[in-house]
């Protein structure tokens, strides 16, 4: 059973690198999950999303589904810095997970994210980005015959999100156009639109959740019919909207020894009233007069 269990885990590796170094898949996304919000100035985020099934960018119309979507999930990795209070940077890398387990280095891409509208409850932001996919691998025939099987896609991903914040609760929908030059021997143009919706929750400087992808793909040698596809994202990022404000100070007055009573008023008589003294020139003056003093208060 055991070696039945590793003959099938092997055979799934092998399927899964042949199919990409025969040029029959070439995994890429087309969910846009990412944030409205960017980071901030001087301030970086990292986002994490898995996504499949994916788009078969080098998809043709030998196959006989006429679906470009790939039995394959991608893994993308992204990185933005700061570069604005409104303008982000962001660094992406792709790898293919097929199965959704072996993961393969397939390309990546650079762009800009910039902040449009911060309103009443929802975020507004466009995002482009330019980057490509490829892979290469070589058979030997029979003979002795070396053949080199290369496949590429570089393309330009535009994108605009609205992204509401209800507390901790931050749905978002997305659209993403991406035109794109294959190279399968031949050279040629390809073009994928998509609508993404997730479901986000910002738990402090985490944004998590899932989301659902439906895209269209068509190219000088393949129309491909809708197909849905879904993901999960992960990512750090500055809460844009966190309170500031904080806690408010409490004010501890400086301890003081409480005022000394009041003594209790002393017994003392009123002041004796002046003597009336008359004037020296006035001899018909009469004596001068004391007033009795005042009774003593009693207490």
């Amino acid at each position: 059973m055991k070696k039945q269990f590793v003959q099938a885990i092997s055979v799934a590796i092998g399927t899964g690198i042949a199919s990409i170094a025969s040029g029959c898949m070439l995994p890429v996304a087309t969910g846009t999950p990412q944030a409205a919000t960017t980071v901030g100035r001087g301030r970086f985020g990292l986002a994490l999303a898995q996504e499949g099934p994916v788009l078969n960018a080098v998809a043709s119309d030998t196959s006989t589904i006429k679906s470009a979507g790939a039995f394959a999930a991608t893994g993308t990795a992204t990185v933005s810095l700061g570069v604005g209070d409104n303008t982000d940077i962001e660094i992406s890398g792709d790898v293919a997970m097929y199965f959704g387990i072996f993961p393969l280095p397939t390309g990546g891409s650079a762009g800009i994210r910039q902040h449009l509208i911060s309103s009443q409850g929802v975020d507004v932001a466009i995002a482009a980005r330019v980057g490509g996919a490829a892979a290469s691998a070589e058979s030997e025939d029979g003979n002795g015959n070396t053949t080199t099987n290369d496949v590429s896609a570089m393309y330009v991903s535009l994108s605009a999100v609205a992204q509401g914040h209800l507390g901790v609760f931050r749905p978002l929908i997305s659209a993403n156009i991406m035109p794109m030059q294959i190279t399968r021997g031949d050279t040629y143009d390809g073009l994928s639109t998509s609508a993404t919706i997730g479901l986000m929750f910002q738990l402090g400087s985490i944004q998590l959740g899932p989301y659902a992808t439906g895209t269209v793909f068509r190219s000088d040698v393949f129309s491909s019919d809708f197909f849905p596809s879904g993901g999960l994202m992960l990512s750090y990022r500055p809460d844009r909207y966190a309170s500031t404000a904080g806690a408010p100070t409490l004010y501890v007055p400086t301890p003081a020894p409480p005022p000394q009573p009041y003594a209790a008023p002393l017994a003392q008589p009123y002041a004796p009233p002046p003597v009336y003294m008359p004037p020296p020139t006035d001899p018909a003056a009469p004596p001068p007069v004391s007033m009795p003093a005042p009774t003593p208060a009693q207490p």
